[in-house]
């Protein structure tokens, strides 16, 4: 995306709010609000960071209902793939951190909203993303494509 594509920053928190809201189930396929954000505020520079990133795999929480419909492949294939866009199209992102490593751990509460974006199992096994970031670390290490 360049400069000229960045949308506005939203006139309020709320509005940025409802943005992000709206983007929820479809991201990184929508735009990003933060980039417009930084850039109003003269950053265009600057990096920036994702300090949580992720998508719930059959979490029924009616925080993140929207992950009933994400299963373990697509959770694989929606992180992958934001780290493809933020090395290839986003290179204003410096780091992107993956929420959560091992909530899925905390138990099977159906009241633990954070359990399904752990990419391990409750038994601390690797769900398919674990093992699709870590190979996809291995391929962008080799100097190889992008996603693998």
């Amino acid at each position: 995306m360049t400069e000229e594509e960045t949308e506005p920053a939203p006139a309020s928190l709320r509005e940025l709010g409802a943005q992000l809201r709206a983007l929820r189930p479809v991201y990184p396929i929508g735009k990003f609000a933060g980039r417009g954000i930084v850039v109003a505020a003269g950053g265009a520079n600057k990096p920036l960071w994702i300090t949580e990133m992720g998508w719930p795999v059959g979490n029924f929480n009616d925080v993140y209902g929207y992950g009933a419909w994400i299963t373990p492949a697509l959770q694989a294939q929606y992180l992958t793939r934001a780290y493809d866009i933020m090395r290839t199209e986003w290179h204003w992102v410096q780091n992107a951190f993956v929420w959560h490593l091992n909530s899925a751990s905390f138990g099977p509460d159906p009241n633990n909203a954070f359990a399904g974006f752990s990419i391990t199992d409750q038994s601390n096994n690797p769900r398919p993303a674990f093992d699709a970031i870590k190979q996809m670390t291995r391929v962008w290490g080799a100097g190889e494509g992008v996603t693998p």
